[in-house]
């Protein structure tokens, strides 16, 4: 069988991903001094719910997701998230 091979290189002056794009969001908190990232952790977000595509989901991480656009906004605009 052939193993197929993945980077999971990963900038340790930044703790970013090398392949990933990366988006700004205002909503973090300082890492602890002394702590390296251990984790890694992929999302699959889909805004509206069942719809992937778009730009909502990095509206929404940079808290300007449009309330009015779609009602589930609505629900959601005010959430604080960051990944």
């Amino acid at each position: 069988m052939r193993r197929l091979r993945s980077s999971t290189a990963v900038d340790a002056a930044t703790g970013l991903h090398a392949g990933a794009r990366y988006v700004a969001s205002p909503n973090f908190d300082e890492r602890p001094q002394n702590t390296a990232p251990d984790l890694i952790v992929v999302h699959g977000i889909s805004l509206p719910p069942g719809e992937f595509g778009g730009p909502w989901i990095d509206r929404l991480f940079t808290n300007s997701l449009p309330r009015e656009v779609h009602p589930y906004f609505a629900e959601v605009a005010d959430l604080k998230v960051s990944s």
